[in-house]
Parts: C-alpha cells; structure tokens; sequence
C-alpha cells in the first residue's frame, strides 16, 4: 500500500515510470541498510537517574534496554521516567517502567515495510532484531528520511560519473553483467577475451574504475589484487541509462 502511495506522489514527475531507479532503489532497500548501529543499551537493572542522565548527554528519545545476551526487552523513553517520577517512583530501575511492547523490524524488512510501520503505528523508533530477538540496530524517522535522501544522492553521483565512461568501459561494464550469475562473485580470469577485457591489465584497470565509481563490488587477495566481481545492485539498476548515456571521448 505504502508502495502504490509513493508512486501516486511520483505522477507528476515527468520522468516517472515503473522503471524508475529512484523507485527500484527503495524498493529493494532493506532495514539493514538504513539502521543506526552505534547503539547504547540500557539494562534492566539500572536506575532510572542512570537512563535519564544517559538521554540527556546522547540527546536521544529512547533507550533500547537488552539483557547480557543483547535479547531486547523493551525501550525506556523520558516519558517513561517522567511518569515514574510522578508515581514517586523515581528510585525504580528501568525494567518497571521500560516499554515492553514493541513494534520491530527485521533486517530484510524492505523500505516500504519499515516505513509502513512507522505510519499505521506513529513510533518515533523502530528496534531492529533478528530471528533470535537480539538488537541490531534502530531505526528513527529521522534515519528514515535521510537514508532516503542519501540514497537519492548516491544515485545522482553515479549518474554524473556515467558521463565519464567510454564505450569500451561501457562494453565490459555489459559484458560482466552478461557473464555474472545472480548475486554470485566471478572469478576475474573468466572476463579475459571478452568485449572491454582484451588482457589482465586492462581488466585490472577497468575494475578499479568501476570500483570507484560504485557500480561492482570485489574481493581482493592478501596482496590486494582483485580476485573475484560483481555488479552491486546500483550497477545493476543503473545498466540501463550506462548503455544509453553518452561516451567520454577518452577512457
């Protein structure tokens, strides 16, 4: 439903189709993605002098509390801590007053799940935990909007460096989406002799391109050399509009 909402909003660009990057990016952006991860964790058995003092220096809303394993067990807000004080409670530890129930997310949760939380349940945070119930990260509105923002400017960037892309760094770029299988790595060796690979130190060349410009990721040996590629899900999105955007005049 977020989805078709989105989309409607889109209509008046006079870009838009179902084949919009902007939109296949968010589509396949997951939770895990746009996370915070520099977590600090309250205990169950702190004071609640303790989680009011650590809410105020990290200028945060709430305090995810999670036992020894990192299971989470609930969120301690200021609001929970206010309403203690006023019980003439404010000697309680944090497990008295902490929220319990939750709504949380799954780190393969996509963008328009997470954000479809946040609008049917009006949280201004989103745990994020795996199967176990272990804390992974949080999400706020704020990480929310600005991943969205930064992952728009990402796209921007990568659209103003296909400008610089010969047509023959235009053709290996093809030619490995056409030899790679799915998400799997491939072997560098297997690209030799193909069209934009006439040899081993172009190809080294050509990859370290179309590594800095964000489009393949790579694995490297202990001597730092390139081993293994694949068209990340940017350079996959954005082979299209490569293929038809104008070529540098030198590579």
């Amino acid at each position: 439903m977020q989805l078709e909402v989105f989309k409607k909003l889109c209509l008046g660009c006079p870009d838009y189709s179902e084949e919009c990057v902007l939109l296949a990016i968010l589509c396949n952006t997951q939770a895990k993605e746009l996370m915070n991860t520099d977590l600090t964790l309250a205990a169950p058995d702190w004071p609640l002098a303790k989680a009011r003092v650590v809410l105020k220096e990290k200028r945060i809303g709430g305090l995810p509390v999670a036992d020894k394993d990192g299971k989470l067990l609930g969120i301690i807000t200021p609001d929970d801590i206010n309403d203690a004080y006023l019980l003439g409670k404010g000697e309680a530890e944090v497990r008295e007053f902490m929220t319990r129930e939750l709504i949380t997310a799954a780190p393969g949760e996509s963008f328009w799940e997470v954000f479809g939380k946040f609008s049917t349940h009006h949280k201004g945070r989103i745990p994020v935990v795996d199967e176990t119930g272990t804390i992974m990260g949080i999400i706020t509105r704020r990480d929310l909007i600005g991943g969205m923002f930064n992952l728009f400017a990402k796209v921007i960037l990568k659209f103003t460096s296909i400008e610089k892309l010969t047509r023959i760094e235009k053709a290996a770029l093809e030619s490995l989406a056409e030899r790679q299988k799915a998400e799997a790595y491939l072997p560098v060796q297997e690209l030799d002799g193909l069209a934009g690979f006439p040899s081993p130190s172009v190809r080294s060349r050509r990859l370290q391109k179309f590594e800095a410009f964000g489009l393949i990721e790579v694995q490297r040996d202990k001597r730092n050399y390139i081993t293994a590629v694949k068209l990340n899900r940017i350079g996959r999105l954005l082979l299209p509009a490569i293929s038809e955007a104008p070529c540098a005049r030198k590579g």
